[in-house]
């Protein structure tokens, strides 16, 4: 008896731990149900909705079942017949960069979103109605929003210090706005009010610095307590209605601002006088994309800066953006143009990058995935600019290296698109690597060639410059490699200083002075470039042969004929049809004589 009960309290024990470690439970820890008719799964970083109804609302004491393993939430599947997104759904996953809500959702819950500090883009639905308290709460990278013209309820708080928003514009179907709904959001530069609403909500744009053009819908007649408090670049403020009270509301919390009663023009331009600069922000908002363009001109003797800012909607967006970049190249041909641009997508034609090819304008594209691509156009040729391509990519550590590689941790970097472009990639690593090397192989047949080597910089990045990249072909990332030189290793710019450079001093290039690492690229029949070589020699050469050959059969063939058709001698005289009776009657005599001898030896 005592045998057996020790054997219980073992297995009880051995349960108690296993739970505790997660280990029993991997199947539920990693599946389960999400609502009465949702269920979802984790696996590789992406968790799937499947299921149709709405989303359990969860609570800050039950929080979803995926929320401990929330960091590791990259993308979100949700399904076609979802109708609501629950309560603090996807709370704090801080790593999930997209998401795309099905077209059946009509509310979105009460944190539903808050805390995902690196979500890029989010696309709302037409039929969406409602969005709860704090829903997107602190998505402090969300660049742009475009809210539906089905939406009548924006909770309090929904877009609190959303630092990367730059434009928002609330429909007239709006009939509900809660308080600091966008307040602290630091980059934002215009906001259009159109809610069908009596008063602008207390302290709605409270602490949004950068504010510098507001309107208002003509219904709105009187202003919350603080509503643009902490605004101090609002230089204009349209109100339509042109009511007198509302005017003097908006100047007492405004004292320097310019209140106009009339509609603003489809492009806002604004100037403010700084300290030892004059800065204009011209803000240009449509369907297809959001352009915030601040240019920079110094008081006295100095370089202009101009900084465009935009998120693409849609592919034609790019037409609109090369629009606003080659007026400002053409007003500052002697400047350099930084100009960043948040997709909504992956997908970027080389027709898009091609007009500002030898131009001085530098690029740096965020992809719906996190992916980031610098690329300085005034190094680019792009003559025969037609491909469209992926511009995602993903890193996964791997534990068994090949053989060829010997490292202290390495990494397969994957793309998901080719492209033929000098770009600059951000290969997100670990901060642990904080000034290792990182060296970057391409896998020739069965060799690993070395790209190039760079120093991991302070947040765990290794900065690539890379001359064109392959789908097709496999490369890898590895930290410390055996036999690399560190003094080859390239210095990234947030380096310089510690090796004694200043940035814009040197450039970015390896010991041989390479800045653009040509790697490994592969045909559209998926071969490497260096077997396409080879099988073009062989293709050659069989190609030589058999020409040679029918030559050879041809010459022989013509041999043949003109035996029967040249007389000796005459060099190239045809026969008169005398001469050729006369030769056809030889010809049968030697055949006859030659059946006689035959017969004899028989």
């Amino acid at each position: 008896m005592k045998k057996w009960i020790n054997k219980g309290l073992a297995l009880l024990c051995t349960l108690v731990l296993l739970s505790g470690l997660g280990l029993p439970g991997a199947l539920a820890a990693d599946a389960g149900g999400c609502g009465e008719s949702l269920s979802w799964s984790l696996q590789d970083g992406t968790l799937t909705i499947t299921g149709s109804g709405a989303m359990t609302d969860y609570s800050d004491y039950s929080f979803a079942p995926w929320y401990e393993q929330r960091e590791a939430i990259h993308t979100v599947i949700l399904p076609e017949g979802l109708t609501r997104v629950g309560n603090l759904a996807f709370y704090e996953c801080s790593n999930l960069t997209t998401v795309a809500l099905p077209a059946s959702v009509s509310a979105i819950g009460d944190f539903a979103f808050a805390g995902c500090t690196g979500l890029l883009t989010v696309t709302l639905p037409g039929a969406l109605t409602a969005i709860g308290e704090s829903g997107f709460r602190e998505c402090e990278s969300l660049t742009a929003v475009s809210l539906p013209a089905s939406i009548t309820t924006i909770g309090d708080r929904a877009f609190y210090r959303c630092n990367s928003l730059t434009s928002i514009t609330i429909p007239g179907s709006v009939t509900s706005l809660g308080k600091q709904a966008f307040s602290y959001c630091e980059s934002l530069r215009q906001a259009v009010v159109n809610a069908n609403l009596d008063m602008l909500p207390d302290w709605s744009f409270y602490g949004c610095g950068n504010l510098s053009s507001i309107t208002l819908a003509p219904t709105i007649r009187e202003v919350g307590d603080l509503a643009f408090d902490g605004c101090p670049g609002v230089s204009h403020v349209y109100t339509p209605n042109g009511d007198e009270t509302t005017m003097d509301e908006i100047q007492q919390q405004l004292p320097e601002t310019t209140v106009i009663p009339n509609n603003p023009p489809q492009s806002t331009e604004v100037t403010q006088e700084q300290e030892d600069a004059w800065v204009t922000t011209q803000v240009t908002e449509t369907q297809e994309t959001v352009i915030v363009v601040d240019t920079v001109q110094p008081k006295e003797e100095g370089e202009t800066t101009v900084n465009i800012s935009a998120t693409v909607r849609e592919p034609s967006g790019w037409q609109e953006l090369e629009k606003v970049i080659l007026e400002k190249a053409e007003a500052f041909p002697e400047e350099t143009i930084w100009v960043s641009v948040q997709l909504s997508g992956t997908q970027v034609s080389e027709d898009d990058l091609a007009p500002y090819a030898g131009k001085n304008i530098c690029f740096s594209i965020t992809t719906a995935t996190g992916n980031t691509w610098e690329i300085d156009m005034a190094h680019q040729a792009m003559e025969n600019a037609s491909q469209t391509g992926d511009m995602s990519f993903s890193v996964t550590q791997v534990l068994e290296k090949p053989e060829g590689i010997s490292c202290e941790s390495l990494y397969l970097l994957t793309f998901r698109g080719s492209t033929r472009f000098n770009a600059t990639i951000p290969v997100k690593l670990s901060n642990q690597f904080f000034g290792k090397t990182a060296t970057l192989y391409w896998q020739d047949g069965k060799n690993y060639q070395i790209a190039q080597t760079v120093l991991v910089d302070q947040k765990g990045t290794a900065w690539f410059s890379l001359a064109g990249t392959d789908m097709q072909t496999q490369y890898y990332v590895a930290i410390n490699a055996e036999g690399v030189n560190r003094e080859d290793a390239v210095i990234p710019q947030s380096m310089y200083q510690s090796y004694g450079a200043q940035e814009g001093e040197v450039q970015l290039m390896d010991a041989q002075g390479t800045k653009y690492a040509i790697t490994g690229r592969s045909s559209s029949w998926g071969i490497t470039g260096k077997q396409f070589a080879l099988y073009v020699a062989v293709g050659i050469g069989v190609v030589v042969l058999l020409a040679g050959s029918v030559m050879y059969t041809l010459y022989k063939l013509q041999q043949s004929k003109h035996r029967y058709r040249v007389a000796p001698g005459s060099r190239g005289e045809a026969f008169s049809p005398i001469d050729q009776e006369e030769l056809r009657i030889q010809v049968m005599q030697e055949l006859l004589e030659e059946q006689k001898n035959k017969e004899k030896k028989k």
